[in-house]
């Protein structure tokens, strides 16, 4: 990634650390991501709404998806209210997007975060009855995958948690491959055995179980 002197904001003087501006993003995401599939998808009226959302989404990506230099004053700080409720408001219509164009393109578009692979998880709501598709991140474990209810080290489990509890029986898309599986909450013994598989496909999390008092709900979702 590139990389640019800038006056480093917790003390004087400069330290190098990656551009996380918001034109440096936008061009990268356009650089690594756009194909045929996606050149269509730009061409039609929906590309205003994926503007508007890109540019809130960037503005606000390092609350959800640190950089680097960021982790260590992460793991060392509770998230705050507003924090909180910012991210909330970003991650709705981030995910129906995200969900959108991974299915429009199996996974090809926006099948990644920070590069690392993404995943599909449909399950079916505990109030609405209604099925609810949420993009995840894809941590393989033999037959299955298992599911991390981090949402970025926030006080409070996300909605889709309590879904899973009642409603177990889950779908999974990675890129083209479905899987029915059925999720089952591990215990802390089980936990710490399975922890260090989704700390090696997505180390954030380990700074996200860092930032909160909240023990991370972990599932492992096994063939049904």
């Amino acid at each position: 990634m590139p990389r640019e002197l800038v006056e480093s904001s917790c003390g004087s003087g400069f330290k190098y650390q990656p551009r996380c501006d918001l034109t440096h993003k936008v061009s990268v995401f356009y650089a690594t991501q756009l194909t045929h599939q996606w050149q269509v998808i730009l061409r039609r009226p929906l590309r205003f709404l994926y503007v508007i959302l890109l540019i809130i989404f960037c503005r606000d990506q390092s609350i959800l998806f640190p950089h680097p230099y960021m982790e260590a004053d992460m793991a060392e700080n509770a998230m705050t209210e507003k924090e909180f409720r910012t991210l909330r408001r970003v991650i709705k219509p981030f995910s129906r997007l995200n969900v959108f164009v991974y299915k429009l393109t199996g996974g090809r578009v926006m099948g990644t975060l920070t590069g690392r692979p993404v995943m599909l998880v449909t399950m079916e709501g505990v109030k609405s009855g209604k099925t609810r598709t949420i993009p995840l991140m894809y941590v393989p474990y033999n037959d299955g995958v298992i599911v991390v209810a981090s949402q970025g080290g926030a006080p409070r489990s996300p909605v889709w948690y309590k879904n899973l509890i009642a409603n177990p029986d889950i779908i999974v898309q990675y890129k083209n491959h479905t899987m029915n599986l059925r999720a089952r909450q591990v215990e802390d013994a089980e936990k710490a055995e399975v922890w260090p598989v989704c700390v090696e496909h997505y180390h954030e999390y380990d700074d996200y179980q860092k930032r909160t008092d909240r023990n991370i709900p972990v599932f492992v979702c096994e063939p049904r």
